[in-house]
């Protein structure tokens, strides 16, 4: 009876693993308690804690790996790559409020604190690569890793809660290709150690041997799952960190495992039939040698790098081709057989730890390449709140990412994004909010939502105070469409050359409702091209629509030096641009709608302001909107500002359908628009500002042009900031 009722209550443990469905309790529960495996900090003195076996395993007190000699490398002398692996499905670890933490002078490149799945390296002679399922992690905090706080590639049904993160080099949570899984209530912050791309959570495809947004449909990517009551802050890099180092590191370390010469004096001894295969495997070493000395060279060149991973296979396919030539010979082996199984034996362990140094010289190389608009570049650095890739059916909710920072002076292509959705598809974002992203050079972006992502959802979110000596957006998108954008807000974003609430680049049938942007403004320093503030400004893109938003309070430049009027300075509150702004149009903005929307009060400075900016725009449709107060004032130095247009079409003949709306005290035209319908001009009801009489009678085809009463001082008044909003 009494071995009958321990199995009962063991299945029922093990049961209880297998069903977890998320996090319902901070309590490990009676059973859990009861029948729960204790991990000591003693228990690291050997080096990692590989869990193997499925149950509740639960901390006894803070870990700080940092293994006692001689147990500080492993069977192959290096490094421990990781404190804790687990290996199993149905476990649940339970951190019991302490935590696990790497001891920065125990040095390991990538290290991670916990890994979901790979290899055992107490166990070299099984090569299998364990990918766990079902796995709970919770109730603690991560710290102090070279590399993760949590890494796992391939798992399903994992539920991470309850945890804080902090001071991971490169990624607080990196999660590949995970599915039907849920992050909830956890807190992460950076490290000033990170170099290259660092990430708060980064979720990607598959795909490891290309970097994860160049990835075709091949590269399956993580799906269904949930990130909930997520606080991310200070994900920085800083590009005075070179990984160029490290990476000749990792490959000198992988050339060096390299050695084949026990092989080779064996060539002309052993069975004649094995020869050939001897020759081939020789050359397929041999060509990885050249490769890993090639990328030593130039560890900046990616294509170099990606040739070694390239070569990895060959060597291991040779292996396996003489280990299985060898084992089909008649036994007993000959003395000089069995000398050469041992050592292609040896080399195959060895392999499994060279590929991972090649992998790991990789990973550090992608970390400093991106491609922007389909074009590689290897010096830029990017830092990422969240990131999503290849991601479908993922929901960000009610998560906060506060003070993504790139300390760079190298390139103007870097990134600072709060939440960062590349090739996703069905995505949503939800009450969330991204702030203070800040990019010494290149763009500071809230969220982002690029390389043809799809049919995503941004509901009630926001995005402020981004700021960068280049350029800030609210929300970017890039080559991306069909996405809704409902009751989101930008506000309050600073940028040199560009400061912009919602931007549209070559996207299309997006639609944004019920949406506000407000308080941008450039401040462009002597030597820089003439700025651009804009709410919402789509370039290039198709059947876009904005219904019932809101513009107010653009300054294009709060510092002009010039003294003189330059027409490249715009403030407006929506723009339908051709694309690429400011040169020929290679695509022009066609059949775009912005209806019953609003926009006032934005400040043109020494250039141009306008509720409505049409410039290159095809066949668009501006209907029901109101348009008011937008003025070119005087510059600090006094020079003569430009001008304030309420509806602005730069065409000489717009071929878009402008009607119903309402423009008024604006500094120089209400409307400035060329429309010729049979030789009529655009049709516009005049009036002056209070006399509302003729807005009854107007058409449905009118537009109403209303100016201030004689000697009156119009509506400036009504653009002075709200302190709410300040």
């Amino acid at each position: 009876m009494k071995l009958l009722s321990q199995a009962i209550l063991s299945f029922l443990l093990i049961a209880s693993a297998c069903c977890y469905a998320g996090p319902s309790s901070q309590h490990p529960g009676l059973l859990a308690a009861q029948y729960a495996t204790s991990i000591r900090p003693t228990d690291f003195s050997a080096g990692p804690v590989v869990i193997t076996e499925p149950g509740y395993y639960i901390l006894t007190g803070d870990i700080i790996f940092n293994p006692a000699s001689p147990n500080n490398v492993d069977s192959f002398g290096n490094p421990w790559n990781a404190a804790l692996i687990i290996l199993t499905d149905n476990v649940t670890l339970d951190l019991n409020t302490y935590s696990i933490q790497q001891n920065r002078t125990f040095s390991s490149s990538k290290f991670k604190l916990i890994q979901i799945g790979g290899t055992n390296p107490f166990n070299t002679s099984d090569t299998t690569v364990y990918a766990p399922d079902h796995i709970t992690i919770k109730n603690g905090s991560l710290r102090e890793a070279q590399g993760y706080g949590i890494y796992g590639k391939e798992n399903s049904h994992i539920n991470i809660y309850d945890l804080t993160i902090g001071s991971c080099d490169i990624t607080g949570i990196f999660l590949q290709h995970l599915q039907c899984s849920t992050i909830k209530s956890v807190c992460i912050s950076g490290s000033n150690l990170g170099a290259g791309n660092v990430y708060g959570i980064f979720l990607r495809d598959n795909n490891s041997t290309t970097p994860e947004w160049t990835t075709d449909s091949s590269g399956a990517g993580p799906s269904g799952v949930l990130l909930e009551d997520i606080k991310i802050c200070d994900i920085s890099t800083n590009s005075s960190l070179n990984t160029d180092d490290e990476i000749v590191d990792l490959l000198c370390r992988a050339e060096n495992k390299l050695d084949i010469s026990d092989i080779t004096n064996l060539n002309n001894c052993v069975t004649a039939s094995l020869q050939p295969l001897i020759t081939a495997l020789v050359a397929a070493v041999n060509n990885l040698l050249t490769l890993i000395s090639a990328a030593k060279a130039a560890p900046g060149n990616t294509a170099l790098i990606d040739s070694v991973v390239a070569a990895k296979p060959a060597v291991n396919t040779a292996i396996t081709n003489l280990l299985n030539a060898i084992n089909a010979l008649p036994t007993p082996l000959s003395a000089e057989d069995q000398a050469l199984k041992e050592a292609v034996e040896s080399l195959q362990t060895c392999m499994i730890l060279i590929c991972d140094l090649i992998d790991q010289a990789n990973a550090l190389s992608d970390g400093q390449r991106d491609f922007i608009n389909g074009v590689e570049t290897t010096t830029a650095w990017h830092a990422y709140g969240i990131r999503i890739a290849v991601g479908s059916a993922i929901e960000c909710k009610n998560c906060t990412v506060t003070g993504t920072t790139v300390l760079n002076t190298v390139t103007d292509i870097t990134r600072a994004t709060g939440i960062s959705l590349d090739k996703c598809t069905g995505c949503l974002i939800r009450d969330s909010l991204t702030n203070e992203s800040s990019a010494n050079l290149g763009a500071a972006i809230g969220v982002s939502i690029a390389t043809n992502s799809q049919s995503n959802r941004i509901i009630n979110s926001s995005s402020t105070h981004h700021t960068s000596n280049d350029e800030s957006y609210g929300f970017w998108l890039c080559q991306s469409h069909s996405q809704q954008f409902l009751n989101c807000q930008a506000s309050s974003n600073a940028g040199v050359n560009q400061s912009k609430g919602f931007y549209l680049e070559q996207c299309d049938a997006n639609r944004l409702e019920q949406c506000r942007s407000f308080y941008h403004n450039c401040a462009l320093n002597a030597a820089s091209t003439p700025s651009q503030t804009i709410g919402f400004d789509s370039v290039g893109g198709e059947c876009n629509i904005f219904d019932g938003c809101e513009a107010y309070n653009m300054t294009a430049d709060t510092n002009y030096q010039n003294g003189s009027f330059d027409e490249d300075l715009i403030a407006a509150g929506f723009r339908l641009q051709s694309y690429p702004d400011g040169q020929p149009a290679t695509r022009n903005e066609r059949n775009s709608v912005i209806i019953n929307s609003t926009s006032r009060c934005h400040e043109g400075s020494a250039g141009n302001s306008t509720g409505i900016y049409l410039n290159g725009a095809i066949c668009s449709t501006i209907r029901k909107n109101i348009v008011a107060t937008n003025r070119s004032l005087l510059t600090p130095g006094g020079a003569i500002g430009g001008n304030g247009y309420g509806i602005w079409d730069t065409a000489t003949d717009t071929t878009s359908l402008i009607v119903e709306n309402t423009s008024y005290a604006n500094q120089t035209l209400n409307y400035k628009v060329s429309y010729s319908l049979e030789n009529e001009r655009l049709p516009v009801v005049n009036s002056t500002y209070g006399d509302m009489t003729s807005i009854y009678v107007a058409s449905i085809w009118q537009n109403i042009s209303l100016y201030a009463n004689p000697g009156s001082t119009g509506c400036s008044a009504e653009c002075t900031p709200n302190g709410e909003f300040t």
